[in-house]
């Protein structure tokens, strides 16, 4: 692509002089005795028509003029031919017989002996050259309206051709004929002018790809075309496309290269009269584009050894201007100054090429199974440019992880591992490249075809099954036998890569599933809730159940101390403190030896601890209800019956409380060992009465036997309530003041009720729910085998009815329960009398019950005996 590389300046007079007739006659009219007067000189120069490029030879200067005078008139004739609006043909035409005939070739001549004075003869311009320069402009003489001398046309005084064929016989005497040969000079070197050019909207650059870097309209000099300029792109961008320089490389370079050759098109106008005049030129590339191709491109071009072929981006042209400027660069065309501002090339689409990579040793891999599986034989790993090996390993790991689950059947495993392993680490390859001798580039080995279709075969049925469909083989990325590449003028074949057929996998399930042989377990605890919400619990159940254990052992020592308490009916509290302490028990199997390995890991220990909670729960319940029977009867008794019961009728009565608040939970136990329905109580932290599909077991193991004494015992309640109120209706006393005389009682039987009724209200919720709850975990499941985790993953998002508040309010309300009830009684001004005398004697040294007690209790001893 020919550039400007000087700057080029006419007359000013020159476009005055367009119009003028173009009877370029710098001869005397004819050949006569007397020819016209100047004299012979060596050419020196005419930078102003540029006629320099013609003339080299002596040329004829009229006595009234100089060379100089000369070439300015030729320069106002030349300059419209230098501005790249006529054709090389035109230009060089009209150059040559506007040289011609302003530089005529002159001729010594001596007609006599010396000192005869020597004759300068001015030849004449060829007739050839006349011809050639009408011929070849006269679209342009024509646009000008410019008269020429018609160059078969004779002198009318001397009667010769003013443009003869060959030259003159010029008569100086009737018998001295001087042969005078026409001139007709040759182009001795280039001349400076606009290059004659064109401007075309932008094909696309296909073959060089610089579409991805060029959208503007291109600047296409005389004698090109878009083809030919895309070519000469493509040669030079060859190197950079065939995957021996990096990205960055490429990219640099195929800025520079395509905005070197396409460049933008700049019209500039320099005369409006006598016809307007616009000249073309192309925008210069800017220093900056230039430099970073260098930057980018010189550590890989000097491994290459192609350094020589990087452009000096300070470069200065023959005008002085620099070849790639800062910002524009200034031209004077016609004496007026234009400014072309410079054009950075900036990639803004896609464009093809062979990847820069890199082949590295093959480094194990962990996470994929690629190495321990066999799949990968070969040693040479094919690493593009910003990729790794533990990208592959990350990748193959993606692709093959659902393939690994003990549910995918293994023929189907191995084939899926033998795909995606020798399609992420590609088997890699070093070929030479014939265009750089020395260079090579790297190519992979893709897997075969049947490599894919092998996959398909195999996993097919399971993938159909499962609402998923097979790969497409039958694309360039699957290829037969060969990988086939071009690069530049070189076919390169590479053979795909066809792994073993007998690999070894290892099954695998994502966590937190447990493997169990072909299968994938749900973890235990189900992970319903994250890590901190199942903390929660545990601490709650922790301290509780400690709270629980303390009390009732401090009430049962308060019961046991004190004789006023020891006896019965009064002690009855003593009995449901011994079953909260039981109950209570049941919780320190997971608090000492964790939770997780009771609930989990030891399926006799979350047995046994589902029988104490369980056989416990109904001793609280059977002994609260007998609590509430005991009152009504005793109330029965005195108010109705007007009498109490005697001493054998008590101990038979305390026989017969006893065996039912002992003895109520244990058939229901024995049941539930029998039907092996004691478990894990999904999604709490403790063992109990495990959840069915069919929902029976925490229904009628619990929640039916325990509703049937809670219905009794609200039954009782409200006939000892109804009989107060008879009692202080008969006595004009106030209902509620009697109530509230029997407050810490009726508060032990409301928070019962609370406790117990949660709890059986939760335990249908349970039944009612299961099959949401099961979807849930199904979902749930799905979503952690999809994602190989439950990161992703949450029950918010399932069809769970699960909720961690009413969770928790279960473990608070199960693990509070012996709390609430001990610290009733606890609290009572009895008991809190009790113990203050017994410290106080204490202290003392009273001794525990103090003296007074001793002194009755041995005169009680003396008088008896």
């Amino acid at each position: 692509m020919m550039e400007i590389r000087g700057s080029i300046r006419f007359l000013a007079t020159f476009l005055a002089l367009l119009a003028l007739s173009f009877t370029l006659n710098f001869r005397s009219s004819g050949v006569s005795a007397q020819l016209p007067p100047g004299t012979c000189q060596n050419f020196t120069s005419a930078p102003l028509s540029q006629c320099t490029s013609f003339v080299d030879y002596p040329v004829f200067v009229p006595t009234n003029l100089t060379i100089a005078a000369i070439d300015a008139l030729a320069a106002a004739r030349t300059g419209f031919f230098r501005l790249g609006k006529t054709s090389t043909e035109c230009s060089d035409a009209a150059m040559r017989f506007i040289c011609a005939e302003a530089f005529r070739r002159c001729t010594n001549l001596t007609v006599a002996a010396p000192p005869a004075p020597r004759l300068a003869i001015p030849g004449p311009t060829c007739r050839s050259t006349c011809e050639t320069f009408q011929l070849k402009c006269a679209d342009t003489i024509k646009l000008l309206a410019i008269n020429l001398t018609d160059c078969e046309s004779v002198s009318n005084s001397s009667g010769l051709p003013n443009y003869p064929v060959t030259g003159w016989r010029l008569p100086l005497s009737p018998t001295v004929i001087i042969p005078i040969a026409c001139n007709n000079p040759s182009k001795v070197s280039e001349y400076a002018r606009v290059p004659p050019a064109r401007c075309e909207p932008f094909k696309g650059g296909s073959i060089s790809q610089c579409g991805a870097v060029v959208d503007h309209a291109v600047y296409i000099p005389e004698g090109f075309t878009q083809e030919d300029i895309d070519k000469a792109a493509d040669d030079r961008a060859k190197v950079l496309r065939a995957g021996v320089v990096r990205k960055a490389c490429t990219d640099a370079g195929l800025e520079y290269i395509c905005s070197q050759a396409f460049r933008p098109c700049i019209y500039n106008r320099i005369a409006e009269e006598p016809i307007p005049i616009d000249v073309l030129l192309p925008a210069p590339t800017c220093r900056s584009s230039c430099r970073k191709f260098v930057s980018d491109c010189s550590e890989d071009f000097a491994k290459l050894g192609l350094s020589p072929l990087l452009p000096n981006c300070s470069a200065i042209d023959t005008s002085g201007q620099p070849t790639f400027p800062r910002e524009s660069q200034t031209l004077n065309v016609g004496g007026v100054n234009i400014t072309l501002p410079c054009r950075e090339g900036n990639i803004f689409g896609n464009y093809s090429s062979v990847p820069f990579a890199t082949c590295e040793q093959f480094d194990p891999t962990r996470a994929s199974q690629c190495f321990q599986s066999g799949a990968i034989d070969y040693d040479l790993i094919y690493v593009a440019e910003g990729q790794s090996q533990e990208m592959f390993d990350r990748t193959a790991y993606d692709s093959t992880k659902s393939s690994l689950y003990p549910i995918v059947p293994r023929g189907c495993t191995a084939q899926a591992m033998r795909l995606a392993c020798t399609g992420t680490f590609l088997r890699c390859n070093e070929i030479p490249l014939n265009a750089l001798p020395g260079a090579k580039v790297v190519l992979p080995s893709p897997p075969c075809r049947s490599v894919c279709e092998a996959a398909n075969e195999y996993c097919g049925q399971f993938l159909a099954e499962n609402g998923r469909e097979t790969r497409d083989c039958n694309v360039p990325t699957f290829p037969v036998d060969f990988f086939r590449v071009t690069i530049g003028d070189q076919n390169i074949q590479i053979p795909c890569e066809d792994p073993p057929t007998h690999i070894t996998v290892y099954r695998r399930c994502p966590f937190p599933f447990d493997r169990n042989g072909e299968a994938c377990d749900i973890p235990c605890p189900v992970p319903v809730y994250n890590h901190n919400q199942y903390l929660a619990m545990k601490i709650t159940i922790s301290i509780f159940a400690f709270l629980s254990l303390v009390t009732s052992i401090l009430l049962i020592l308060t019961y046991t101390l004190d004789r006023e308490k020891r006896k019965f009916p009064v002690n009855m509290p003593l009995w449901i403190s011994v079953a909260a302490l039981g109950f209570s028990i049941s919780f320190f199997f997971g608090i000492f030896t964790g939770f997780e390995y009771t609930i989990c890991d030891n399926k006799d220990l979350c047995r046994t601890q589902a029988v104490i909670s369980l056989y416990f729960q109904f001793a609280m319940a059977g002994w609260m209800m007998l609590l509430a029977f005991n009152i009504f009867l005793t109330l029965l008794l005195r108010l109705k019956f007007r009498r109490s019961l005697n001493s054998k009728q008590m101990i038979g009565l305390q026989v017969i409380y006893h065996i039912i608040g002992w003895g109520i939970g244990i058939p229901i136990v024995i049941i539930a060992l029998a039907v092996d329905k004691l478990g894990y109580l999904v999604p709490q932290l403790i063992c109990f009465v495990t959840t069915d599909p069919e929902g029976w077991p925490i229904i009628g193991l619990y929640a039916i036997p325990i509703l049937v004494i809670i219905v009794l015992t609200i039954i009782f309640t409200l006939l000892v309530i109804f009989h107060i109120y008879k009692v202080s209706r008969d006595l004009k006393q106030s209902f509620f003041k009697s109530l509230i005389e029997q407050r810490r009682v009726f508060l032990f039987l409301a928070v019962f009720l609370y406790i117990y009724l949660y709890n059986v209200e939760e335990s249908i919720s349970a039944t009612i729910n299961y099959d949401d709850n099961i979807n849930g975990f199904r979902e749930w499941g799905s979503c952690v085998f999809a994602n190989d985790g439950p990161d992703e993953c949450s029950f918010k998002d399932t069809s769970s009815k699960l909720n961690y508040g009413r969770s928790y309010v279960f473990a608070l309300n199960t693990s509070m329960q012996g709390f609430l009830i001990n610290i009733i009684f606890l609290t009572s001004p009895s008991t809190f009398t009790f113990w203050r005398d017994r410290i106080k004697n204490v202290l003392t040294g009273k001794g525990f019950y103090g003296p007074d007690v001793l002194s009755s209790r041995i005169e009680s001893h003396l008088t008896n005996n």
